[in-house]
């Protein structure tokens, strides 16, 4: 039987992010202990997750169908604080408004959070440096940007999705182009209070937030925020199936307010 390549690599992807991460903070705490070869099982576990990440979106790309649900989105990259203190961050941002010849994306507020510049990378390439935080806000972990000139956006769902509908995730994870992931919306109660986020399976990691979700029709019903993390001794593991997403009701209502006249 012949293997589906593409889930294939999302479970290889999870391993090789469970191993990554709990070698870098097992790194932390015992930065004078590890060995010269426990750095090299770091590095190429971080290669090999790479490299497995741009294969997988590659394969994506080659989807026809794929197209209407990267387009609308980007990799954001955030430079974190300034001068000696700044670090380089980002995640995802997701386009869903063209008006008076800008796009207004849609991010979590923690990817932005004291950023003091931000540049959006296209699915096609394009790199745009010229980007305006229009507004943001903690409570709900949201923000929304502008840019000039216009590109394409996600549709909007009309109706609020039922438990267990398909989902599918596009995000940049670990710095990547815009990779879609599948699942299931799990969860509709207010885990993530005080903000309301839904719970869906799709696997997603760090880089992800700020990422589209849509229905298996390609209809836009929330941005992703978090993973499900779990404490292993002195270390973390995130649980990458277990993601939560601000959902459309409560963007569309911060919206009212966030957006200009």
């Amino acid at each position: 039987m012949k293997r589906d390549q593409p889930s294939f690599f999302l479970f290889k992807i999870q391993i090789l992010s469970i191993l990554a991460i709990c070698l870098m903070v097992v790194g932390v705490f015992h930065k004078d202990e590890m060995t010269q070869r426990d750095m090299g099982i770091l590095a190429d576990s971080v290669t090999e997750l790479r490299a497995d990440i741009a294969r997988l979106g590659q394969l994506h790309q080659e989807m026809p169908e794929a197209e209407k649900l990267l387009a609308p989105v980007a990799l954001l990259d955030a430079t974190i604080g300034e001068g000696e203190n700044a670090r380089e961050g980002g995640g995802t941002a997701i386009a869903i408004m063209v008006k008076d010849g800008f796009t207004f994306f849609l991010t979590a507020e923690h990817v932005i959070n004291n950023a003091s510049n931000l540049k959006i990378t296209m699915y096609g390439g394009e790199i745009i440096e010229d980007v305006e935080v229009v507004a943001d806000s903690i409570a709900e972990d949201l923000a929304l940007l502008k840019v000039k000139g216009e590109y394409p956006c996600a549709k909007l769902a009309l109706r609020e999705p039922q438990l267990y509908t398909r989902v599918i995730v596009v995000g940049c994870p670990l710095g990547a182009m815009p990779l879609p992931t599948e699942g299931l919306l799990v969860n509709k109660e207010a885990i993530g209070a005080p903000r309301t986020l839904w719970r869906y399976t799709a696997p997603t990691i760090f880089g992800n937030s700020g990422g589209a979700v849509y229905t298996a029709d390609g209809k836009l019903i929330g941005i992703s925020n978090t993973i499900k993390v779990i404490r292993m001794g002195f270390s973390v593991a995130p649980v990458c199936h277990l993601g939560g997403f601000t959902p459309l009701p409560t963007i569309t209502d911060w919206l009212e307010i966030a957006l200009p006249e």
